[in-house]
């Protein structure tokens, strides 16, 4: 027989037991035998016979269809921990985005002045000594082959370098949308030891981080040397 119960109420002689939810009624029977009747409030839940003086068990008998709950600190807490957790997975994406877009730049940075670098070096050697000697315009051409006047300067000159911008991002009727701009300074010098014979190459690009705005610098060295015909 199933049983359904809430609070539970006893009474020997309507007596309620101590730090419980139930009590005990005993109605004596003829014999000496006595019936333990439990009641919710005003309907008999069960019948049991019991021998005389039937007390209290101290067990504590659940409500049926009772649901657990939150308290309002459980639930401040978790939307504590949570909040923590968000900051913490933010930061982290913040942070992962910003070293893959240094990475980006930084490659990009790296491919544009190998390519200048490489221009240099291939140019025949007396023009590269006039632009030692002269600071002269030096046309660089970009990856859409157009040619990109550059100002030639001294090796180990720090002030103002010309700006190129590399297109980072195209829309789809390939309008460059996203550009970041870089300075290039390419710079020659003759050589002490051998002047006549030697050419110092150095391509210096400076360029802007996009979040930090941090700038950082990466220089190619080559030294070239007169080739006999």
């Amino acid at each position: 027989m199933k049983i359904r119960y809430n609070y539970l109420f006893n009474c020997e002689g309507l007596s309620l037991c101590p730090n419980h939810s139930r009590v005990f009624c005993n109605l004596p029977l003829p014999g000496g035998a006595t019936v333990a009747l439990a009641m919710r409030l005003n309907r008999p839940t069960y019948l049991a016979l019991t021998g005389p003086a039937a007390r209290c068990s101290g067990r504590t008998m659940p409500r049926a269809g009772a649901r657990a709950g939150f308290s309002l600190v459980e639930v401040v807490v978790a939307m504590v921990l949570l909040a923590i957790l968000a900051a913490g997975l933010i930061s982290s994406t913040m942070q992962i985005r910003k070293a893959a877009d240094s990475n980006m730049r930084e490659a990009l940075a790296v491919a544009v002045g190998t390519g200048f670098l490489e221009q240099l070096i291939s140019a025949e050697f007396p023009l590269l000594q006039i632009a030692a000697d002269n600071n002269v315009l030096w046309d660089f051409f970009t990856r859409d082959g157009s040619p990109e006047p550059i100002r030639i300067r001294p090796v180990g000159y720090d002030g103002e370098a010309d700006s190129i911008e590399i297109p980072l991002v195209t829309d789809t009727d390939g309008n460059e949308s996203v550009t970041m701009p870089l300075q290039v300074l390419p710079m020659v010098e003759r050589a002490e030891g051998n002047p006549d014979n030697a050419l110092n190459i150095v391509v210096r690009i400076r360029w802007n981080e996009a979040l930090s705005k941090e700038e950082r610098t990466r220089s190619f060295v080559y030294v070239r040397s007169r080739v006999p015909r």
